[in-house]
């Protein structure tokens, strides 16, 4: 439906989208200095707070996927629901079966770590994305994709403000973390891979796409409010982290709302910040072509992370910061290139659900 979107909305999600997927993997790359260095030095603490602050990364891409959808079929035409399920089901269902397949075979030929499966872990693998650390977000969009049309209905019919939708979603990401909290997590400890876990930021996207005619009026409204809050709960956010870290109790439900808000108001910082990043003609081009790959970028750099560990082992600091940044810098390469090879063979459909001639002209 991204068809639908003008050319300067298309760059600024593509750049949001750029954004995310470089901040997704400096998260994956930072983790790995927080299990070599000791808590409570100051690399550590840095490397922390670069991995703590960047969590508005998944947060950012389902906003963006709300919006899209929203803002596609947010006009008077009827829906085609068929047609909708048959695009997501080539786009996102079967490149989760295939790469979640693709990663157990990893792990069962690389780490030994998997067996004969049970029918919870087949479960878990092909329905909430355990089969690798990253394969959750596919399985939270798919359970988007699912609910959608219902959603689609209600907001259609009710038209409901941003007032209610603050209201109404931030109830229900608050209703979600008692419940979590109470009941679901000694049974099912993996919310994680749940929907509701995001659903604040996903009501946020969808009234951003079905509002999409006063993006800019409403953000020269809030503007310095988003920043204020991002700013605000991101301090409180990163602090309660940094106290968790030094073994300290802290209060679980202040720390899940400062998340919230603090990831919500970022991402929205981020989309707006998009359209003042165009007029940075050559970052605005990478970022947008970081953008057009961040689904294979996603998808296949942990192969190479895996890859990158399995080889290097640092133990000094100067050897951890050479480590994480330049394994940064030639992951994202080599997961880009690999991408867009990927998307220009036979493989693109099962991969990343596009059609070789799609990928090409993409």
């Amino acid at each position: 439906m991204e068809k639908n979107l003008t050319r300067a909305t298309l760059q600024e999600i593509e750049i949001s989208r750029g954004i995310a997927i470089l901040a997704v993997v400096i998260i994956h790359m930072t983790s790995i200095p927080l299990e070599v260095l000791k808590p409570g030095t100051h690399s550590h603490t840095f490397y922390t707070i670069i991995n703590r602050g960047l969590q508005f990364a998944v947060p950012l891409f389902l906003m963006i996927s709300a919006l899209v959808l929203a803002y596609g079929l947010g006009r008077d035409k009827p829906a085609n629901w068929q047609d909708f399920y048959r695009k997501r089901w080539h786009r996102a269902v079967v490149p989760f079966l295939v790469w979640t397949t693709l990663y157990i075979l990893l792990r069962l030929v690389a780490t030994h770590d998997v067996g004969v499966p049970s029918l919870k872990e087949i479960v878990l693998w092909y329905g909430f994305g355990k089969g690798f650390y990253h394969l959750y977000f596919l399985s939270v969009v798919i359970q988007f994709y699912l609910f959608f049309p219902f959603i689609h209905y209600l907001w259609k019919r009710y038209n409901p403000n941003i007032w209610i939708i603050l209201v109404l979603f931030g109830a229900l990401q608050i209703a979600f973390y008692w419940v979590n909290k109470l009941y679901l997590y000694q049974r099912f400890p993996y919310s994680g891979s749940l929907v509701l876990s995001y659903v604040f930021p996903i009501g946020i996207g969808l009234w951003l796409g079905y509002q999409a005619s006063c993006w800019l009026r409403w953000w020269e409204k809030v503007r310095f409010l988003v920043t204020a809050v991002a700013v605000t709960a991101g301090f409180f956010y990163l602090q309660q982290h940094l106290a968790i870290v030094a073994g300290q109790r802290i209060n679980t439900f202040h720390y899940q709302i400062a998340w919230v808000l603090y990831v919500t108001a970022l991402a929205i910082g981020v989309i707006f910040l998009a359209r003042a990043m165009l007029h940075v003609v050559p970052l605005a081009r990478a970022l947008i072509k970081l953008g057009q790959l961040s689904f294979g970028i996603y998808l296949v750099h942990p192969f190479f992370l895996a890859l990158w560990q399995h080889f290097l082992s640092p133990v000094t600091a100067s050897e951890v910061h050479l480590f994480t940044w330049g394994g940064l810098a030639i992951i994202l390469t080599l997961s880009a290139l690999v991408t867009y090879v990927l998307e220009r063979t036979i493989f693109a459909k099962p991969l990343y659900g596009l059609s070789k001639r799609k990928a090409i002209n993409k």
